[in-house]
C-alpha cells in the first residue's frame, strides 16, 4: 500500500512538472518567444512588403523582410548595425507568431536605441524575423526581449504608438463590373431635319467611297509629274484715281486766292500806267 502511494505521488509530481513546463512554453503570454510558438513562413504578406508603412519609433523605417534587407540596412545605417550585432545574418528567416506574447520592445529616438520599461503585446499572427534565438518585428525592425533591457529613458513613448495593429492578413477584394459587349452599343443613325408634317427618309450607303488625302500643288514649285497650268487671264485695267482735296484744304485755297486778287489787280494797273507814260 505504501509503495503504491509513493508511486502515485511520483506520477502526479512528474505530470505536474510536465504541465508547468508546457504552460511555460505555450500557455503563458509572459513567457519567452521560442520555436514552440512560431511557425516558419517563406515571405511576409505582399501588402506589408508593398506598402512599407512607417510605424512610430521604428528602428528600421519601413521594416525589414529578409536577410538581404537586414544586411543592406546594417551596411548603410550605423545605428542599425550596432543594434543587430547579436543577429546571425546567415541563419535569418521569417516566422509567424502562433500565440500572444508580452515582450520588452526596443525603439529608436533619432540616432539612439532605447528599450521599454514595461512589456508590450506582440499579437498572435505577427510576422517576426529571427536567427533562431533573437527575434525582431519585421514591420519596424524593433527587437524583442523577454527580460528587461537597457538603456531606457525616463520618458517612454505611449504604448499605443508602439502597438499599432498590423495590416489585415487579407485585404478586401474589389469586384469591378464587366464592360458591356460591343454588339450592344447602338450605331449612330442619321436624322433628317424637315418641316413639320413632312416625312423624309435618309438612306445610308452600305459602302462609303474611299477618299484619299488631297494633294496640294503650289503654283510656284509644282511637284514631279505635275504640269503647271498657263495663266491666260488678262489683268483688269488700272484706273487713275484723281485726288479730291479735303474741305480744309479747299478753304485755305479760297482764302489765299481772295487775298492775292487785290495785289494782282494793283500790279496790273501799275504796269498799264507805265506803258501809257511812255
Amino acid at each position: 500500500m505504501r509503495i503504491r502511494n509513493l508511486a502515485l505521488i511520483g506520477i502526479c509530481g512528474v505530470a505536474g512538472a510536465v504541465g508547468i513546463n508546457l504552460f511555460h512554453h505555450y500557455g503563458s503570454p509572459l513567457s519567452a518567444i521560442t520555436k514552440h510558438v512560431v511557425t516558419p513562413i517563406s515571405e511576409a504578406p505582399p501588402e506589408a512588403r508593398a506598402l512599407r508603412l512607417k510605424y512610430p519609433y521604428s528602428v528600421i523605417p519601413g521594416g525589414v523582410f529578409s536577410a538581404a534587407e537586414l544586411r543592406s540596412m546594417r551596411d548603410r545605417d550605423e545605428v542599425v548595425h550596432e543594434h543587430y550585432l547579436g543577429f546571425d545574418i546567415p541563419s535569418i528567416h521569417l516566422v509567424s507568431l502562433t500565440a500572444d506574447r508580452y515582450q520588452y520592445v526596443s525603439f529608436r529616438l533619432h540616432d539612439r536605441i532605447f528599450w521599454t520599461k514595461k512589456r508590450l503585446l506582440v499579437p498572435k499572427g505577427e510576422v517576426l524575423i529571427t536567427d533562431g534565438t533573437n527575434y525582431a518585428r519585421t514591420r519596424c525592425g524593433n527587437r524583442l526581449s523577454n527580460v528587461p533591457m537597457s538603456p531606457t529613458t525616463p520618458i517612454q513613448p505611449p504604448a499605443r504608438l508602439l502597438s499599432f495593429p498590423d495590416l489585415p492578413s487579407k485585404m478586401p477584394q474589389l469586384e469591378l463590373a464587366s464592360a458591356p459587349p460591343v454588339a450592344t452599343v447602338p450605331a449612330p443613325v442619321a436624322e433628317a431635319h424637315t418641316a413639320p408634317g413632312v416625312t423624309a427618309t435618309v438612306t445610308t450607303p452600305a459602302v462609303w467611297p474611299a477618299v484619299g488625302p488631297a494633294a496640294v500643288v503650289s503654283s510656284a514649285s509644282p511637284g514631279p509629274g505635275v504640269q503647271k497650268q498657263p495663266n491666260n487671264s488678262v489683268p483688269p485695267p488700272v484706273t487713275a484715281v484723281t485726288p479730291v482735296p479735303e474741305p480744309a484744304t479747299f478753304s485755305l485755297l479760297m482764302v489765299v486766292g481772295l487775298g492775292a486778287a487785290p495785289w494782282l489787280l494793283g500790279a496790273r494797273r501799275r504796269q498799264k500806267r507805265g506803258d501809257e507814260s511812255r
